[in-house]
């Protein structure tokens, strides 16, 4: 089989990246997999399988190369597929340039782009929720990453029901199963008794992180001992300092850069905190899973197919924070609960892939419904 696949992730140019190794994996599964990557300029060849393209940078002259390379590719050999990861303007490019050639065109999503939180975040999205709406009828076959965004399709479309695969991007949680607590970790090194995280890129329209910044400045009398630790990075990291500053919280919330030993410090913690507006899948909570934390969270993404409320978390209406105060005060006053959630998600996780291969194979039969 040989397969296009369209992407705005550079990441996947850099040696050494997350994304690079699982296009490097995702080739062994083809004959040939060509994929064309906006925002960056070179290209290269891996292997006899893996062709890499950039088609440049700027908002306009890089999708229209990207539009002319790939007709270019596609006018000189048969292929079976072309995919894009996303149902936005890359979309767009592989819908008409798969139609041009009658190749099958595949639309992967991997965030919600039919909720209501997610045309709220700007214009962008509401530009894009249309772009998704004019392509989830007219792909060959969809990919999805969550039952959540396949029902949310399939209630806009219902005539897309057949089209659609549900496969989560996969997540190697043995190191999470096996890690033990980091007693050098900077919030364990506190003297508190409840310590909670979040970790994701800090984007607020995606993440709302200030929601639980403002949480925790409500929280400071009814639980003195809390302590919160956000990890990541991104262009709002400057905005959640000010907020931090501004209430005073310094000594109580943390901003942190992502660690490599992520497995072990989830250990140090008490309970993990996702504050989304709308997520597509949420690996990063069944990695805290993984580890053993009980888990507060808006529902979004994995809510209610994974996380069940009061059976191994709590999830919370998006945004609604008091009910997100109340729930970490319920769970701060009852360990027994903590632990009781923290057993069931250590058994929720067993039942998920920990084979890279079996789950290489289940990505390959996403192609196999565009024939």
């Amino acid at each position: 089989m040989k397969v296009v696949m369209l992407s705005s992730d550079p990441s996947i140019l850099r040696h050494g990246s997350g994304a690079r190794k699982r296009m490097e994996r995702y080739a062994e599964l083809f004959s040939e997999l060509h994929i064309f990557v906006l925002g960056a300029d070179a290209d290269e060849r891996v292997g006899s399988r893996l062709f890499l393209y950039g088609t440049g940078f700027g908002a306009v002259v890089s999708r229209l190369w990207m539009y002319r390379r790939l007709r270019t590719l596609l006018s000189q050999g048969r292929f079976d597929a072309v995919s894009a990861q996303s149902p936005d303007e890359v979309g767009l490019i592989g819908y008409f340039a798969s139609r041009r050639f009658g190749v099958p065109f595949q639309l992967q999503v991997h965030a919600d782009v039919l909720s209501p939180w997610y045309c709220r975040a700007s214009w962008k999205e509401r530009v894009r929720y249309r772009i998704a709406c004019f392509l989830l009828p007219r792909a060959r076959c969809i990919r999805v990453v969550s039952a959540r965004i396949r029902d949310s399709v399939v209630r806009r479309f219902p005539a897309a029901r057949e089209r659609i695969a549900v496969l989560p991007i996969f997540a190697d949680l043995v190191a999470f199963r096996r890690a033990v607590a980091d007693g050098a970790a900077p919030v364990a090194s506190v003297k508190k008794r409840f310590r909670m995280c979040a970790a994701g890129r800090f984007v607020e329209k995606e993440k709302n992180f200030l929601m639980l910044i403002r949480m925790m400045a409500e929280l400071r009398t009814a639980i003195p001992e809390a302590t919160l630790s956000i990890i990541g990075d991104g262009p709002d990291r400057l905005r959640y300092e000010r907020a931090i500053a501004r209430f005073g919280l310094g000594g109580c919330v943390i901003l942190e850069e992502w660690r490599s030993d992520i497995h072990e410090y989830f250990r140090s913690f008490d309970v993990f905190l996702l504050s989304s507006y709308h997520e597509g899948w949420g690996r990063v909570v069944l990695e805290a899973m993984a580890a053993g934390l009980p888990v507060v969270m808006t529902d979004v993404g994995l809510a209610g197919e994974v996380v069940k409320s009061g059976v191994n978390g709590i999830v919370i209406p998006v945004n609604d924070r008091d009910a997100f105060r109340s729930a970490v005060e319920f769970l701060s006053k009852d360990p027994e609960l903590r632990a009781q959630f923290s057993r069931a998600n250590v058994e929720v996780v067993r039942s998920f892939p920990s084979d890279e291969e079996e789950y290489l194979l289940r990505y390959r039969e996403t192609f196999t419904i565009c024939f």
